[in-house]
């Protein structure tokens, strides 16, 4: 007769005798209480409990029976005293469950002591479905521990941390928070992981992670006194992935100084920062912390903002802010200004300071919000934009400082509402301006104003306002004029001044292979210095001053005799202050 004892399935063989011998060798009782007492216990069986106090209560365990020895300290946890006191059963779970330890999870009873006990055992965790009080902070001290919430909610009745994570690769899945704690999960450890969580409520940051190769995957912070997550000290390596900040108090989330390559990525910010807090806010901050990254992102500001009805001294609230940090690229980030949002504090897209090879690319800055507070970009650094759209927001310089945005390229930038895209009242050194979209609106002073300096301006559009692009002067130091500058392959369109020529080193600067069309009183409106312009040209061009028939090129005050011999060189037909175009 063929053995059937064991079958061939697709992963390998089963045992059916082995199985039903294991079977048949579990006994069961309904509860802790009752494997302690029963008479009829013998050593080597194994016992399965359906629950701690009650059936189902969650609170199961599976023992072995055996003889005690001189070591064995019963503690009716792990080593269970039974009637014949020459055995005892050993919990033999690889994963222990925090009710089997006493916890009810009820929402009432403080479960502190039962947890601790669970966490001394030194293996992973289950936290059945239930609410936890816990009346002091929960250490977990041991690696490689995993923890299993259930999506449980830890509800914390003290002020300090709800859990100091002090081991390395723990793992923590699906286990909330929702109260007055200072931080929800205080990270010292590294390679952790803190998954598919919410929390809630907490004095400080929702998480605070201090150790390096970290992963939060999956966390809502909800109305945190400071951030969702925080990165502090020598954090490092960490990342931080699918998460929401919605209306926490300080920051969306942070890095602070000495930490480095700090990543967050599809990540949301709601209503982030709130006036009772006195400081700056910003849905992702990085300040000394070098070669961060912000990914595929999004921030969204409205009416439910607490900074509509409340003012505070210092608050402002950013966007991304970029503090003495290096190497920062913030790619695929969303920011919008809904129509609602009227903050009584000013509101920035981007603060990027004493900060240097930042770049902005393929991302998105939409200001629809009718509030003169809102909408811009203040920089004082080295910075770079790429690929991006904007609307409504225009760039600021740090008083006193050069602005040295290096690059703005193939952007689509579009102003209805504010007076211009951006005011370089100090330096623009070294930058390429290329192959932008400029829409502006009839009352727009100028799209771009600056103390030029060896900049490249190629391959724009400038379309609808009182000035293209005004060449001007540094405010601190007269003179300082616009020097070395090219602006080439532009297109100019119904601007009443193409461009204003207002303060220029004589002879360094040039206008080639441009288009000028639509209507102008001035294709270039100039003051006493010259400057280089050729192969320029005209389309359906209309010019609307005293000057139509005689000259595109209009000076104010006297005409140099430089400018005029320049002018004659330029144009083979001699006629007088007059280049073609």
């Amino acid at each position: 007769m063929a053995d059937i004892s064991k079958i061939q399935i697709e992963s390998g063989t089963y045992n059916i005798k082995d199985a039903y011998l294991r079977e048949k060798a579990v006994q069961y009782y309904d509860t802790l209480a009752s494997f302690k007492s029963s008479t009829v216990i013998e050593e080597g069986q194994v016992i399965k409990t359906l629950g701690y106090s009650s059936i189902n209560d969650g609170g199961s365990g599976l023992y072995l029976v055996r003889e005690k020895t001189v070591s064995d300290v019963i503690d009716d946890i792990t080593i269970i005293g039974l009637t014949d006191n020459t055995l005892i059963g050993e919990l033999i779970d690889d994963v222990v469950n925090v009710k089997q330890f006493g916890a009810k999870g009820d929402g009432v009873t403080d479960d502190i002591d039962a947890i601790n006990k669970a966490l001394a055992q030194g293996k992973s965790i289950v936290f059945p479905e239930g609410s936890y009080v816990v009346s002091e902070k929960i250490d977990i001290d041991n690696d490689n521990v995993i923890i299993y919430g259930n999506n449980s909610t830890i509800i914390p009745t003290h002020q300090y941390n709800c859990f100091d994570v002090n081991g390395d690769n723990v793992t923590i899945n699906e286990l909330n928070i929702d109260g007055t704690s200072n931080y929800g999960y205080n990270v010292n450890g590294s390679y952790c992981k803190i998954k598919n969580l919410t929390i809630s409520n907490t004095l400080h940051s929702a998480i605070m992670l201090i150790g390096s190769h970290n992963i939060v995957d999956g966390v809502t912070a909800i109305e945190c006194g400071w951030d969702c997550v925080s990165n502090y000290g020598d954090a490092s390596y960490n990342i931080i992935q699918n998460s929401n900040a919605i209306r926490t108090k300080r920051h969306g989330f942070s890095t602070d100084p000495t930490t480095n390559s700090i990543s967050f990525i599809n990540c949301y910010c709601e209503n982030v920062g709130n006036p009772t807090l006195d400081e700056g806010h910003s849905c992702f901050h990085f300040e000394h912390s070098n070669n961060g990254l912000v990914n595929n992102c999004h921030a969204v500001y409205d009416n439910a903002h607490a900074g509509n009805t409340a003012q505070s001294t210092s608050s402002r609230y950013v966007g991304v802010r970029i503090y003495y940090s290096d190497n920062v690229i913030v790619d695929n980030f969303r920011v919008e200004y809904k129509n609602t949002y009227a903050p009584l504090n000013a509101s920035s897209v981007l603060n990027c300071e004493n900060s240097n090879n930042a770049k902005i690319i393929n991302s998105s800055f939409i200001n629809n919000s009718s509030s003169v507070n809102v909408g811009y970009i203040y920089t004082a650094s080295y910075i770079m934009f790429m690929n991006c759209k904007m609307y409504n927001v225009y760039i600021s310089e740090q008083d006193g400082y050069a602005g040295q945005v290096k690059m703005i390229k193939d952007c689509d930038i579009e102003i209805t509402s504010k007076s211009n895209f951006a005011n370089f009242k100090y330096l623009l050194e070294n930058a390429i301006i290329e192959g932008n979209k400029f829409k502006g609106h009839a009352n727009l002073d100028y799209f771009i104003s600056a103390n030029f300096m060896n900049c490249i301006i190629k391959d724009n559009i400038f379309d609808t306002g009182k000035e293209g692009l005004r060449f001007s002067r540094n405010t601190s130091n007269a003179s300082d004029t616009s020097k070395f500058t090219r602006v080439e392959d532009c297109t100019f369109k119904d601007c009443t001044a193409m461009i204003n020529y207002i303060y220029g080193t004589a002879g360094t600067n040039y206008v080639n292979r441009c288009l000028f069309t639509g209507t102008c009183d001035y294709v270039i409106k100039a003051n006493y210095n010259w400057f280089y312009m050729t192969n320029c040209f005209k389309n359906n061009l209309t010019v609307n001053t005293e000057y139509a028939h005689t000259a595109y090129f209009t000076l104010f005050n006297d005409l140099q005799t430089q400018f005029d011999y320049v002018c004659k060189a330029l144009n083979p037909s001699n006629a007088r202050y007059k280049i073609s175009v």
